[in-house]
């Protein structure tokens, strides 16, 4: 939770005491057992997270080295996993992180909410963005022909040829599907000549592959094609198309591992105007930020 130092202490006070080595036994042996978890749980994919560890991971190393009822600190405490694994054990938790998202993540993560109330606010406003998605991501199934929602666009780079000028595309290129690998050199299809990527200028980016979900009783429902033409044309239309909503544009704080940049610099039309709905972007501007 956020706490200045005064609840810290009356919570740290509730939830631990001091260790004293004259009356307190610990032996506890290195943990050495596999773990597996997988990275496909309701938890987990709640909210992205760089050098994020699955909840069930962590479970095992809290349940070998501390008791329940015992307190929990993780002081780089990232999306708030390891407050996650800690509740779900009986433990108690003191979680920091200098970055505001971590701690904003961790939050959301670890503080109890009214799940009915919860669920009635998300299906609201999946109701208010459901036209708007719809065109933003919507596509067709080429098994059944209905109607089917984008998950993903793969794009590749576009390297121009040294020699000809043919316009390669990474994917058709370099790219082996059956070791998933990018070749180390690749050969222009135009003149033949055996290229490697830094000896070339990059010249754009295409979509190479569109991954979506059907919407009716295919299975399995998610389902990988080539961009088709529609798609392809819907691309073009959401380019054309300026954010009508209102966002952030204040530059971000330059430090040595942040960039200065701001929000629509790296921010397409589709995932920007589906970040900030018709049904929630009046709420940004209460932060203060405009």
């Amino acid at each position: 939770m956020n706490t200045n130092e005064t609840d810290l202490a009356s919570f740290i006070a509730k939830s631990a005491k001091p260790y004293d080595p004259n009356s307190d036994e610990y032996n506890r042996s290195s943990f050495a057992a596999p773990i597996k978890a997988g990275k496909n749980t309701a938890i987990y994919n709640a909210h992205s997270y760089h050098t994020k560890v699955p909840p069930l991971g962590i479970v095992p190393y809290i349940e070998h080295y501390t008791s329940p009822g015992d307190l929990v600190l993780d002081p780089f405490c990232g999306s708030g996993m390891t407050g996650i694994a800690a509740l779900m054990t009986g433990r108690n938790i003191v979680l920091n992180d200098l970055s505001p998202a971590a701690a904003h993540i961790t939050y959301n993560y670890c503080t109890p909410v009214d799940v009915t109330a919860l669920k009635r606010e998300f299906e609201r406003i999946q109701i208010a963005v459901q036209e708007e998605f719809a065109w933003l991501y919507g596509t067709i199934c080429d098994q059944c022909g209905g109607p089917a929602t984008i998950q993903y666009t793969l794009w590749s780079d576009i390297f121009e040829c040294g020699r000809c000028g043919f316009n390669m595309v990474l994917w058709e290129t370099a790219f082996d599907q059956d070791s998933q690998s990018l070749a180390a050199q690749f050969t222009c299809p135009s003149c033949g000549k055996e290229w490697r990527k830094a000896q070339l200028r990059r010249s754009g980016v295409c979509p190479v592959r569109t991954g979506y979900e059907c919407r009716g009783k295919c299975k399995p429902k998610r389902k990988e094609h080539p961009p088709t033409q529609q798609e392809l044309q819907l691309i073009k239309d959401i380019e054309q198309k300026s954010v009508p909503y209102w966002y952030p544009r204040t530059p971000l704080i330059q430090t040595q591992r942040c960039i200065s940049a701001v929000l629509s610099t790296f921010e397409t039309y589709r995932p920007l105007t589906s970040f900030i709905p018709s049904a929630t972007c009046g709420r940004w501007q209460d932060f203060g930020t405009k």
